[in-house]
Parts: structure tokens; C-alpha cells; sequence
């Protein structure tokens, strides 16, 4: 039986004006009172229940949905009555591990960091153990920290890092213990994700490491690099960002008509290959990947303990290794630089010959078709 989940969303009907004023009007719709109820639906049918009943459009997207415990099968249950839009939203989204941000023409879902920080499909003692945190007043119940502390396991290297953990939420004050317990853990150089019914604290270095292990899947045509370096790191749950004069020293159509094709590809296998197809270095720092050009004076400082930084050079090939009984599918990019001098005369020789053959073949057609 799929597990429901309390409350859902209405808002008043209202006309659709032009898109200049339509993100108004649905921050106007979220504080209008809503009356709706919704038995055992999945997830993405409720939103479309609710954009047929009142004209405001809620989306969320796969990847999103494939972080719940039953995937986009994950169903809800809810009654809201006489309660603002915003209201029903945040109820609804917060057993889930879900936020709601407005978009220009819509209602955007999207995980909750810690959610994403799994790293994988979210069982329902983690969504608990997130709605839990969720709920909980540290500033106003004291013995709630102490509770907190039982849930806790550290992997930070240090013998007990309870107490200094302890100061840095006392430290923060009031809020959601979820938000609370982030910016305790952002003091202190560390992050957190729920695990069964128990809360691991890792260093954000390691957390952004398992990251970049994740399978995301991505299918951008004719967009802007940028869009597609914030798609890689949207679905993984990263900071990814370009240094200055990185993306604008590139050619106009490689920064702006950029395509990037993945299906259920490691992140580090997306950012590679946007660096062996822009010529763009990048590197790992300890809460973020940043682009660079390569050779530029502004490349950044070494990357924080912890990071590590990809060499830079054009790739000038690439090693498809067989599939293993599994499925899996590792290929492996060649760096000019990581070839011989020797082989790498040889190979421009080759492509000299090529260059030459093919000139040949374009220049008797010309002729040919010459009056």
C-alpha cells in the first residue's frame, strides 16, 4: 500500500494575462484560501488536478520524482480546507522532501537538498526522519538538540564532533531544525543527509566527491553552455560555475547553441565531456566545480583540501572499454598530453593526409560541377 501523505492545493480560477504579469498573479493565487481534496493519486496526476481545477500549473520533473520511494507511482492523499495555497504546498512538499519555487508561468517542485544528498532513491524512513527535522523547534525545545544528538553519526574524521555541533545549532537560533541543523553544519565545513532513521554529517569536500558519482541524464539541444553546465549540476545536487571570461572566451556558437546528449552517465562523466568538447579545464574545489580557461592567469587558486583539479588540453580521443556482465559501460578520454610525442607526430600526420584527401575530393567536385 503506498504510504499518503496529508494535504493538497487549490487556488482560486483565474485568466491567464500575459507572461509579464502571470508570475503576480500566482504569487497573489498562493495566499487566496483553497478548498480541495485528493484520494490516493500519484503525484504528478494531483498537480494536474490542480491545474484543471484552478488554472495555475504545477510541474515537476523525472529526476525529481524518481528520488521518491515509488517513483513517480509515489501517491498522495489530501483535504485542505481554508488554508492558503502556500500553506497546502509546503505541507505537502515537506513530507515528501520537496519545495515549490514560482517560475515565470508556473509552480516549479524540486527536492530538498538533503534530499538529493542520498544520493539515490529516498526510502520512506528517510522522508520521516526529514519531515521529523522538518517540524522540530530547537530554540523552543531544548531537549529536542539532546534527542538530535541520538540520530547523529559522524564521518568527519574527528573523534566527537557532537559537541562543536551542538554550540554551532544553539549558535543559529530559531528556524525549521532542517534549515537549522544546515546552517550548523555550513559553520563548521560540513553537510548532512538523512540515512535509514539516522543522520549522517560528513565534510562538504567527501559529500561533493559522492556526488559527482551520481547518475544524471540529461537532453539539451541548441541552449546556452551555462544552461547546460546548471542542468549537470541541478541534477546532482552541486554548485556548478564558470570563472570570469571563461564561457565568453569561447566561440559564439559553442557558448551559445551548445548541445549535451546523457542517459544514466555519472556527473563527472558530464562535466568531462563538456570540457573535452569545449576545450574548458575545470576543477573541484571543496563545495563547488568551477570551469576555467585553460592557460588563463585567472585559472584560480589550488583547489581546497580535499578537491582536485582536471588536467587541461583538448582530447583527441576516446577508449570505449566492453560492456561488463552488468551493462556497465566505461570510456575512457585520451588528452593530447597524455600521448608520446612520437604518437602524437604520427597522428597529425595522419590528419594532414586526411586533410589533404579530403581537400582533394572537394576541389574535383567543384570542377566537376563547374558550367
Amino acid at each position: 500500500m503506498m504510504k499518503p501523505v496529508g494535504l493538497l492545493v487549490c487556488v482560486m480560477m483565474m485568466s491567464v494575462p500575459g507572461a509579464d504579469d502571470l508570475r503576480a498573479l500566482i504569487e497573489e493565487a498562493l495566499d487566496q484560501p483553497v478548498q480541495m481534496e485528493i484520494e490516493d493519486r500519484p503525484l504528478a496526476d494531483a498537480f494536474e488536478t490542480i491545474a484543471e481545477q484552478t488554472g495555475v500549473q504545477l510541474t515537476i520533473s523525472p529526476w525529481t520524482l524518481e528520488l521518491l520511494p515509488y517513483g513517480e507511482n509515489t501517491k498522495v492523499s489530501a483535504t485542505m480546507r481554508n488554508i492558503s495555497l502556500r500553506e497546502g504546498l509546503s505541507s505537502l512538499a515537506a513530507p515528501l522532501g520537496l519545495e515549490f519555487e514560482v517560475r515565470e508561468r508556473s509552480i516549479e517542485v524540486l527536492p530538498k537538498s538533503a534530499l538529493l544528498r542520498i544520493g539515490r532513491q529516498a526510502t520512506w524512513d528517510e522522508l520521516d526522519t526529514l519531515a521529523a527535522l522538518n517540524g522540530t523547534d530547537f530554540q523552543g525545545d531544548a531537549s529536542a538538540i539532546d534527542r538530535l544528538g541520538g540520530k547523529l553519526q559522524f564521518r568527519i574524521g574527528q573523534t566527537d564532533g557532537w559537541p562543536p555541533l551542538r554550540a554551532a545549532i544553539q549558535r543559529v537560533g530559531a528556524g525549521p531544525g532542517d534549515e537549522v541543523l544546515t546552517l550548523a553544519c555550513d559553520s563548521l565545513d560540513w553537510t548532512w543527509y538523512p540515512w535509514g532513521k539516522q543522520i549522517t554529517v560528513v565534510p562538504k569536500s567527501e559529500q561533493l566527491r559522492r556526488q559527482l558519482d551520481w547518475p544524471v541524464s540529461i537532453r539539451l539541444s541548441h541552449r546556452k553552455l551555462m544552461e547546460a553546465l546548471q542542468a549537470i549540476g541541478q541534477q546532482a545536487g552541486v554548485t556548478v560555475r564558470a570563472e570570469p571570461g571563461a564561457i565568453a572566451s569561447l566561440p559564439l556558437q559553442t557558448r551559445e547553441n551548445f548541445s549535451l546528449y546523457l542517459e544514466n552517465k555519472t556527473a563527472s562523466d558530464a562535466l568531462e565531456l563538456v570540457s573535452a568538447t569545449t576545450g574548458l579545464g575545470y576543477r573541484v574545489e571543496a563545495d563547488a566545480v568551477v570551469f576555467y580557461q585553460p592557460g588563463a592567469a585567472s585559472a584560480g587558486p589550488e583547489p581546497a583540501e580535499g578537491g582536485s583539479r582536471r588536467t587541461s588540453g583538448p582530447y583527441v580521443g576516446k577508449i570505449a572499454l566492453p560492456p561488463s556482465p552488468d551493462g556497465t559501460q566505461v570510456e575512457i578520454f585520451i588528452r593530447e598530453s597524455d600521448l608520446s610525442a612520437e604518437t602524437n607526430r604520427l597522428r597529425k600526420k595522419y590528419i594532414e593526409r586526411a586533410d589533404e584527401a579530403i581537400r582533394k575530393a572537394l576541389q574535383d567536385l567543384e570542377q566537376s560541377s563547374a558550367p
